[in-house]
């Protein structure tokens, strides 16, 4: 310590300070490096975004693509021409609705394969994707218990204990489960209904989502193919104090695009802003290589 205190700053001559300062210079000048972009590369491409659901009309989002060095949202395609067809036979053109929104009143049938294409002026390709519309899980019991939190996490004094059994048919299959709340706002004129997706978690490794946090539990049949299984699950943010408090369970059956597009895109957030993660690429079934036409079936089951 007494080298340091002893040290005295002695101030560099101008001269040698001039000097440092053009070797700064030109030695910035001479590193330079003129990276060649490839336009083609970037051309730009139409993007869709659909999930068919038999309990929903149908909604297709066209857009395009943007470069890597693009900022802000995605531009909307709003003079698209989207048909739409059903086992290979053309049922009719979505018209646009809104902001690249293509809407049609049709739900579509369990079963049932549809193809999506979408064309626009300016655009070199077309796209298009395939989806079948899966069964809907069959689900033979569920369960729920109130408990008490040893740990406030997210400032609930409560949480969920709860459990789901699914009847799997043999074949490849894919789940989704969400716990849905809601309750009742009595304060307000007209009475409003306040809902949202509890975060919940299955410490369970055959379906891989061991204390990860999420609102809905994605798997596959994997490692039970054809059987009968219980998944259970648990949430620390149950509220237990509003009027009228209810819950649901939701249970998706899942095509096979929809459940690796989900996937991908769970791990693209949570490697997003990590300089040691891997990048991921978000799964797409679309022609383009961009966006995602996936399917849906939905069992739902109000609790209490």
């Amino acid at each position: 310590m007494s080298g340091i205190s002893n040290f005295k700053f002695k101030p560099m001559n101008k001269i040698y300070i001039f000097s440092l300062l053009i070797f700064v210079f030109l030695f910035s000048q001479s590193c330079q490096t003129i990276i060649d972009i490839d336009q083609k590369e970037f051309q730009k491409r139409l993007v869709m975004s659909c999930t068919l659901n038999p309990d929903s009309i149908i909604n297709v989002y066209v857009t395009r693509s943007v470069g890597p060095l693009a900022s802000g949202l995605p531009l909307t395609i709003t003079d698209a021409i989207v048909d739409f067809y059903e086992d290979g036979n053309l049922l009719f053109t979505i018209p646009h609705d809104s902001a690249g929104n293509y809407s049609y009143n049709f739900h579509p049938v369990i079963g049932k394969t549809y193809t999506v294409k979408a064309a626009a002026p300016g655009f070199e390709q077309s796209i298009e994707a395939t989806t079948i519309i899966p069964t809907s899980a069959i689900i033979d019991t569920f369960s729920y218990a109130i408990v008490l939190n040893e740990e406030n996490n997210w400032g609930s004094q409560y949480g969920l204990n709860g459990s789901i059994t699914i009847n799997d048919l043999p074949g490849e299959n894919y789940y989704m489960i969400q716990a849905y709340q809601s309750s009742v706002d009595t304060f307000n004129s007209p009475t409003q209904i306040n809902g949202y997706n509890l975060y919940i978690t299955a410490d369970d490794p055959l379906i891989g989502n061991s204390r990860d946090y999420n609102s809905s539990i994605l798997f596959s049949d994997f490692s039970f193919d054809g059987t009968s299984y219980k998944i259970n699950f648990s949430s620390d943010n149950v509220d237990t104090y509003s009027f009228d408090v209810h819950l649901q369970y939701i249970v998706y059956s899942l095509s096979k695009e929809s459940y690796l597009y989900l996937i991908s895109l769970n791990n693209y957030y949570k490697s997003n802003g990590n300089p040691f993660a891997e990048p991921v690429q978000v799964y797409s079934n679309v022609s383009s290589g961009m966006g995602i036409l996936g399917s849906a079936s939905r069992w739902e089951a109000l609790v209490y």
